[in-house]
């Protein structure tokens, strides 16, 4: 079976060949999203604390989770047991937040020391991995975040959004 940056070609829902099975593309783009984002510092060995690492990303409420390592060069995301041979429980880091939390987080907001020792994340498992991940976040170079800067105005016009949708504000047309 032919592999596609990790996601099987084969349709399972169908069983045609050569294209990702519907599930699985949210997250293979999202992890060809991330490897192109980081490039540089995958081609660096800066992100080689993650090779066959699971960093679980999980968002409370509504429980949507998925696990992120460093495999073949290439960033891979799936859902949870996907890195692991279908084993759910199998994680070395897990990060836990609300949706808002790690918006602010990835917007710049709020910085990661304060979401933790306010409890707005919660870290498990290795934290060894957690700190290598966090000084690599500090460290990007300001000349790699152009598309940072974009995206971080967009996102924090959602985190308003979710803000006022959460405070129970009503949404005007302008």
């Amino acid at each position: 079976m032919a592999s596609f940056r990790g996601v099987d070609r084969v349709n399972r829902a169908s069983g045609s060949p050569g294209l990702p099975s519907p599930g699985a593309v949210p997250f293979f783009l999202f992890g060809s999203l991330l490897s192109r984002r980081f490039a540089r510092a995958i081609a660096g060995g800066e992100l080689d604390f993650l090779h066959d690492r699971i960093l679980r990303v999980v968002l409370q409420p509504p429980g949507f989770a998925f696990d992120v390592t460093l495999r073949e060069g290439q960033l891979r995301v799936a859902a949870p047991g996907g890195h692991a041979g279908g084993n759910r429980e199998r994680w070395d880091l897990r990060i836990t937040g609300r949706a808002r939390d790690f918006l602010r987080l990835a917007t710049r907001l709020e910085d990661a020391d304060t979401l933790f020792f306010q409890r707005r994340l919660k870290m498990e498992g290795d934290t060894e991995l957690g700190l290598y991940l966090k000084n690599f976040l500090d460290a990007q170079e300001e000349a790699e975040q152009a598309l940072a800067r974009f995206a971080e105005d967009k996102l924090r016009g959602a985190v308003m959004l979710l803000e006022r949708l959460e405070n129970g504000t009503r949404l005007s047309r302008r």
